[in-house]
Parts: structure tokens; sequence; C-alpha cells
């Protein structure tokens, strides 16, 4: 298959303070950042400096010294510590990247100490301390981009763990790309920018990624079998990438998008590269029924607005309604106090003339002789 690269179009950056805090705006940001091309990307960075996150960009740096002390033990060593005492099941890796992968409810306060491996159990408090605002983190954003798709809360109400298969829970993966010196074998030792994996696809709703290296390419377009690549995605400082998965793709019936990425090589031949990967995966995998707001082709984060905008004009129809009404009711005893009045004029006229006098204008009754 034939392919080529662009370069990379501009990612948005979302704010998360503005989004927990619904600022309207943001939550439209978020929305188009996550609709499939040429409105969306799929992907976007997370802006992550707010007092009560902003320690886990901190805790970074000590979570990944530890992943590096487990990282450089010989392959054999790496095996053995990687076999979970919890669960007894091997939590390492070795396919694209190498990586230490979770399931989160291993990660838990009653369970950590036993899943972690010896030389990760100093960086214990901080990786769970990481995980819990990580998992918040993912629940906001899920929450956030349903609530245009789906007002009636069906879609936040779904579960977020399903079996022991790491393909449908929720898990953190710790990764590392060793350093090109590491690779025995010359035709092995890939350099910076190359490719060192296929195209893949985030299984799940959303992933969260340390992303402080350009280190993923995407593609764009895939037309008569010919493929079109961004260039490698820069980092933006301070934030994490979200991606969506297939599992959103699905829940919201192709509404939103997963996009297709490859890991691209960055490190050099001295040092090896750390990061983490969490990614939120869900029980219900059935996509809501087409609606005819996609079919016209109307953007989640357009279906809200227009949803408090009919809101407010049945608000105010039933406000005219009432007004109406009492304009009625009002002209309606307008009218009956003024037959009354002309009756009694005319009463008053015959009894005026049977005596001989004229009646009165006005509407007290009183008389002009």
């Amino acid at each position: 298959m034939d392919s080529k690269t662009n370069m990379y179009p501009v990612t948005k950056v979302v704010n998360y303070e503005r989004i927990i805090s619904r600022d309207k705006a943001e939550l439209v940001k978020l929305a188009k950042a996550c609709l499939p091309a040429p409105n969306g990307l799929g992907y976007f960075f997370l802006d992550l400096r707010r007092p009560s996150t902003s320690y886990v960009i901190q805790d970074l740096a000590e979570i990944n010294a530890s992943t590096w002390d487990y990282f450089s033990q010989p392959y054999e060593a790496r095996v053995q510590d990687g076999i979970s005492e919890h669960s007894g099941e091997q939590r390492y890796s070795m396919s694209t990247i190498e990586a230490l992968e979770f399931p989160t409810k291993e990660l838990d306060k009653d369970c950590i100490s036993l899943s972690l491996p010896g030389s990760l159990q100093p960086a214990l408090e901080p990786i769970r301390r990481f995980l819990t605002v990580l998992e918040y983190v993912a629940i906001d954003i899920f929450t956030c981009l349903c609530l245009p798709v789906d007002p009636t809360g069906n879609l936040h109400g779904v579960s977020t763990v399903r079996g022991r298969n790491l393909n449908h829970e929720s898990a953190l993966r710790l990764c590392f790309e060793e350093p090109t010196s590491w690779k025995k074998y010359a035709k092995h030792r890939d350099q910076a920018g190359d490719d060192i994996g296929g195209a893949e696809r985030t299984m799940g709703i959303l992933r969260i990624m340390q992303y402080d290296a350009a280190r993923l390419c995407w593609r764009m377009d895939c037309v008569a079998g010919e493929e079109t690549w961004s260039d490698p995605l820069p980092p933006a400082e301070g934030c994490l990438l979200v991606n969506l998965g297939d599992g959103m793709q699905a829940l919201t019936g192709g509404r939103y998008h997963a996009p297709v990425y490859k890991y691209i090589k960055v490190n050099n031949d001295e040092e090896g590269l750390c990061s983490f990967e969490y990614t939120l995966r869900q029980e219900n995998w059935m996509a809501p029924h087409a609606t005819e707001e996609a079919s016209a082709g109307i953007i989640p984060s357009q279906i809200e607005e227009l949803e408090i905008e009919l809101a407010q004009v049945k608000k105010q129809k039933k406000q005219v309604e009432q007004e109406k009404g009492r304009i009625e009711r009002d002209l309606k005893a307008g009218h009956l106090a003024f037959k009354t009045l002309k009756a009694k004029y005319r009463l008053q006229r015959r009894s005026l003339r049977s005596r001989g006098g004229c009646a009165s204008n006005s509407t007290d009754g009183s008389e002009v002789l």
C-alpha cells in the first residue's frame, strides 16, 4: 500500500479547568476536536495546569524514574518481575514498544502493593495518586462529550469495566522505548523518525498519554489504497495528549472519531524514553440509533445549544399563551361591563322619559334637568 506524508494539522489545546466548570466555548472546542475530519481530528492536548491537577505532571518524574529502573533490568528479570503477585498474570509485554499494563482495579489501595514490581514500589503512592486523577479526568471528558450527544444521560451510565481481559478493562500502561544502542543487530536499530509499528487504533473510550516528544503520526486520509499521514505530532508544553477510541466512536454512532496512528521512534542512542498511557474502556458497546440531527450534519456541540434554544422558545411560547389568556379574560370582562353599563343607561333613559326628563351621558347615573 502506497503512502505519503503531509504536514501535521493544527491540534486543539483544551483547558481542563474550563471543561469542568462547563464553560460553553471550551465544551464546543472539545466536541469539535473529537469530530471526524475535516471538522476535527479525534485527538487534542489537555492542559492540566490548575491547582488540583498540576501535581500530576510533577509526579511523572518520580514514576518515570521507577519505570526506568524496571526496564533497565535484563530481559529475564523484566519477565519474572512483570508477574503480578495479586493475580499471578504477566503484565509485561513487548510489541510495538515495551510496556507494563495493569487493569486499574489492580492498582487500588488494597492490591497495588502486590501488583507492582519491586522496582516500582518506591513510586507506589505517586502512581496511585496519579491514577486517581487520570480516572477523574477521563470520566469528566467522557461525560462532557456525552452531554451534547446524549442529554438523557444513558451513555454516562455505561459501566467502565468488563471482565478480566485487558482489551476490555480500563488500564494503566507504563511504556519504555529502549535506546538504539541496546539493539544487538544493526538491522533492528531503528533511527529517530522511523516507524516502530503498524497502524493502530485505541481500543476503548479514550486514551490519555504522556507526550513530551514527537512520537506519533496520524492517518489523515485513505483513498483508493493510498494513505495520507501527518508528520510526527509535536508536543505541547504542560499538556497530556488525549485521543478517542473505537468504543467512543461506536457508542456515538460514528459522530466522534477514533483516529488511526503509528508510533515513531524519538529517542537517541544514549537514553531510553519512559512514558505512560491510560485507557478508559467500557462495558456496553451498543451504538445509539442514527438520528435526524446526524443526517442533517449537525455537530454534537450544536445539539445542546439547539436544545437550550428550543427550551427558551417553549418558555416564551408559554408566557405568550398566558398573556394571551389574560388579555382575553380582560376583554371579556370589559365587554361584560360595557353591556352592563349600556343596559343601565337604557334603563335610566326609559325612566326619565316616563317622568319627562332626559338621560345623562355620565356613567355615575347623575341627571341634568
